[in-house]
């Protein structure tokens, strides 16, 4: 459902990528409240998923602005 929902893409650095490669990240951790409901998850590629790991929101938000090279790090 989330690939029909956002595409076969990283939600993180927008890669396109084949699904078997995609894994599923938290927008908001389990160590800060979050869910498995839709509204809470994304597909991204494992390094991003790695990479965001249990970290706070507003974190997260940085480094995916960092990632799809809006800003540098």
């Amino acid at each position: 459902r989330l690939a029909a929902r956002d595409g076969k893409n990283c939600f993180v650095c927008l890669a396109i990528l084949a699904f078997s490669l995609l894994t599923i990240e938290h927008l908001l951790s389990f160590v800060h409240g979050g869910t498995d409901n839709e509204n809470n998850l994304c597909l991204a590629c494992e390094s991003c998923n790695t990479a965001l790991g249990s970290m706070p929101l507003t974190k997260k938000i940085e480094l995916i602005i960092v990632r799809r090279g809006h800003v540098s790090a």
